[in-house]
């Protein structure tokens, strides 16, 4: 079952939901927003994990997201080496870590639907299945992670 449909002008897939003006959109979103859903830092991990800050809410995430609201189909996937190469011949300061924060925001946010990340890179799902084969890799990951923190919660016991 497709999630987009052909416009009457190309053969280009679209996206059912409009990806028309994100830049303009993501101006009503405040920058460093006191959500803990959005905020939260990862133990271990906070200066990778840190809220995005006034340079990226400004400048990478506009262009981030209408980077990829074009990535339409998995022909058209770009990977996190390439986005960080294009963005930094261009100016912007950008390391791979925060470019994934970035796109975590964009994600959660719902900036640009159905964006999924394979071994391939970034773009927008086209079809159903695509969609569904993403949540279960997710789902895989989440219980991969869960059987290492029950482990060593079983480990912390015994010692």
């Amino acid at each position: 079952m497709y999630l987009c449909q052909n416009t009457q002008t190309n053969d280009n897939k679209r996206p059912i939901f409009p990806i028309s003006q994100v830049s303009y959109l993501l101006s009503f979103v405040p920058c460093c927003s006191n959500d803990d859903t959005l905020t939260e830092m990862i133990t271990n991990f906070e200066p990778q994990t840190y809220e995005l800050n006034e340079y990226e809410h400004n400048y990478l995430l506009p262009t981030i997201a209408d980077g990829l609201s074009t990535k339409i189909g998995k022909e058209k996937a770009i990977t996190n080496k390439a986005i960080c190469k294009a963005l930094k011949d261009k100016g912007y300061k950008i390391s791979d870590t925060r470019l994934r924060k970035v796109v975590h925001y964009i994600r959660i946010k719902n900036f640009v639907p159905l964006l999924i990340a394979t071994s391939k890179g970034y773009y927008v799902a086209t079809e159903r299945e695509e969609v569904e084969t993403y949540i279960k890799s997710l789902s895989e990951r989440i219980n991969s992670i869960s059987e290492v923190k029950n482990s060593l919660i079983k480990q912390l016991s015994h010692a």
